[in-house]
This record gives structure tokens, sequence and C-alpha cells, in this order.
């Protein structure tokens, strides 16, 4: 049942639920709607087969803050529903670190099943120019074409496009999602001298596929990430290092160049759109003056969203997003005490952290996208992932 739950990882087939409280200035939000995923059906029949699972969430001192913060929020039921979905991934958290040798030699077996897919499955959905619905609907693809609104798009050559969704609701978090699994790869790259040609060959073609997969989702920040870190990676050896740098370099300077739009160089920091970048600090500004109102307390698990417009009335330019910056937004919701609570628990855990340079890259990888985007604490997939890779970490 494990093996199928990290298997199904990157799925998000799911019911949403639109209750009252999902709606801000009477617009569903997807943020805010409580879904019950299929990976929830997978955690529920893991959970009942555990026979320690009453033993696995203990102490107090995040019973406190979970009060505290419900009682401060503006709409309870999300901060409450929030606080499920953060226990429920400590749970695993800790039911995986017990399992975590087994985890790591299976997914050996997964990351590529996870990275071919999704690769080829946004290679399909940009050659057709939106989902393949399908089998790929009982994966989560979501429903999209070229001309639905919102959809994240690229002009290329003068031809407009859509960017790789895979089975993720953006391709920023198809991006991010690939760049962790592909740093996670590292560990199971065969020794020279003593493996099969074979094997390193497999190793090489799912390397490529997962490079492949981040630069057909088309987040710059994650191009940028994948640079940097491949340099990083294959520093040792001068040729592998020029050998990457000018693939990875050529395959940017080639999307780059083929954009039919007529960008500033600052828009290439944000979003496709024009206004990418001026919304995203926009959000910033917004979660700044959040955090200076509601200093102690925050605003209350996932009530970032509810809070927003209030702020945003002033410019009178509304983007129900959440901010895309990980430390803002935890900020502004759980305020100091929770940032005290989570540097506390962070201290505690560094006790029992031991870390390979891999592990450490992909800490730097979540720590960089992350200060440009939100998905690594919002959105299910990526979320999940964080658990497996921290329950990989702990002693």
């Amino acid at each position: 049942m494990v093996f199928l739950f990290l298997l199904f990882l990157p799925t998000q087939l799911g019911k949403h639920f639109w209750p009252e409280w999902s709606r801000v200035m009477g617009v569903r939000v997807d943020y805010l709607s409580p879904t019950v995923y299929f990976l929830d059906v997978l955690w529920c029949l893991v959970f009942a087969i555990d026979k320690k699972r009453r033993k696995r969430l203990t102490g107090w001192s995040w019973l406190i803050l979970l009060a505290i913060n419900v009682m401060v929020a503006e709409y309870r039921w999300v901060a409450i529903y929030r606080w499920l979905r953060i226990l429920q991934m400590w749970w695993m958290v800790v039911y995986l670190k017990e399992k975590k040798g087994w985890v790591k030699e299976n997914l050996k077996t997964i990351i590529p099943v996870w990275i071919i897919v999704e690769s080829l499955l946004g290679l399909g959905q940009i050659a057709k120019g939106g989902s393949l619905n399908g089998l790929f609907y009982w994966l989560g693809e979501r429903s999209f074409s070229y001309s639905s609104i919102g959809v994240a798009q690229v002009a290329l050559w003068g031809r407009g496009l859509v960017r790789a969704y895979g089975t993720f609701s953006h391709p920023n978090s198809m991006a991010g999602f690939l760049l962790v699994a592909v740093l996670l790869w590292i560990n199971y790259k065969p020794r020279i001298g003593r493996s099969r040609t074979g094997s390193r060959v497999w190793w090489w073609l799912v390397w490529w596929s997962g490079i492949v997969g981040v630069v057909l989702a088309g987040s710059r920040t994650v191009w940028l990430t994948t640079l940097i870190l491949s340099m990083l990676i294959f520093g040792k050896n001068s040729k592998k290092v020029w050998g990457v740098g000018l693939m990875l370099i050529g395959m940017f300077i080639l999307v780059m160049a083929g954009v039919g739009v007529n960008y500033m160089v600052g828009d290439f920091l944000g979003g496709w759109d024009r206004a990418g970048w001026s919304k995203r600090v926009g959000l910033n500004w917004a979660a700044i003056k959040m955090v200076k109102d509601n200093l102690f307390w925050g605003t209350g698990a996932g009530n970032f969203l509810v809070r927003l417009p209030f702020y945003q009335k002033e410019v009178g330019s509304y983007w129900l997003q959440p901010v895309h910056n990980i430390g803002l937004l935890i900020l502004s919701e759980w305020g100091l005490l929770g940032g005290v609570w989570l540097g506390s628990m962070f201290r505690r855990w560094g006790k029992n952290i031991r870390m390979g340079v891999v592990e450490k890259l992909v800490v730097v990888a979540v720590l960089a996208t992350g200060m440009m985007d939100h998905y690594w604490v919002t959105l299910p997939q990526n979320n999940w992932f964080l658990v497996v890779f921290l329950a990989m970490l702990l002693r």
C-alpha cells in the first residue's frame, strides 16, 4: 500500500467541495476548498493498517499553537481544515521515517516513473495545445486548452503554446517537483566500471527526461536553479561542467530567442505574462503589511487569501493567489508565535538529520524556488514530496 502511495504521489485526482467558507468575495478559491484526493484514500488505508497509529503524534506545544491559530482566524473552518492537513502530513513523516530504508530502495523504481510519465505527458500537452484527457484524467490531469482562461502560455517563434502541466495544477509546480526528483535520482547513479552499460544509459535517460520536463514546464526560476545546481553537481569534472552547462544554456537561449512577445528585462523574473512581476511584488507588499498588522498571532492557517482583498483594495486590483514566497506566507498566517515554534522544531530536527551532498542540494532547490513561488506549502503533490524527503532525512 505504501508503494502505491509513493507511486501516485504526483497525481491530484480528487473531489472538491465548495462550502461558503471556500469563497472569497463570492469567488470559489481552490486553495480553500476541502478536497478528498485519491492519495487521501491510499493514506487512510496505510493509516488503518498501522498498529502504532495512535502513538505517532506526541507532544503538546503544537496543540497550543493550533488552538490560538484557529481562534484568531477570520475563516476558522479554513484554519481547521489546513491544520488537519498539517497533522496528516506530520503523521506520515513519522511513519515513513521508520521505513526510510525501504522507501529509498523503492524510489529507485518509482522516481523514473514519475519523471518519464510527467515529461512525456507534458510534451503531449504542448504538441496538442491542451490536455490529453482519457487515462490521464484519472491521474488528475486538468482539462484545459490554449484558449482556457488563466492557462499558462508562451509564444515561441510567433506561435502560441501552452506550458507543460503534466498532472499538476500549474507548470511551476510540476517544474519544482521534477527538479527535486532529478536531484534525488543522483543517489542512484551507477559507478563507472562497476555497472553495466545499460544501467548507465538508463540513468542518463531518466536524468535528461527530467531536464526536458523542467524545460517544457517553462518556469524560469526552476530553469535558473537547475542550471546552477547542475554546474555544482558536475563541478569536479571540467568536461561535464562545460557539456552540461552548454546544453542547459543552449536550451535556455533557444526558448528565450523564440519568445514572440517583447518582454522587459524585469518581466523575466516573474511569470510569462507582462504583469507577472508586478503582481508578485504586489502580493509581497500585501503580505508584509499583513505580517505587520498580525505580528504575533498571524491571520490563521490558510487565511492569507481570506484577508488579501482587504490589502489589495487600495490599488483596486485583485489577484487571489497566495504570496509567492513561502517565508512570507508562513509568517503572515502563523505570526511570530508560529515562526518561533517552527524554528524550534527545525532546531530539534537538526540534531536528528543527516544530509549528504544531494540532500543539501534539494534543500537549496526548495528554498530557492520557494522564494519565488508558493507551491511547496500550498499544493498537495509538492507537500507530499516534502513529507517523503523529510522522512528520509530524520534518524
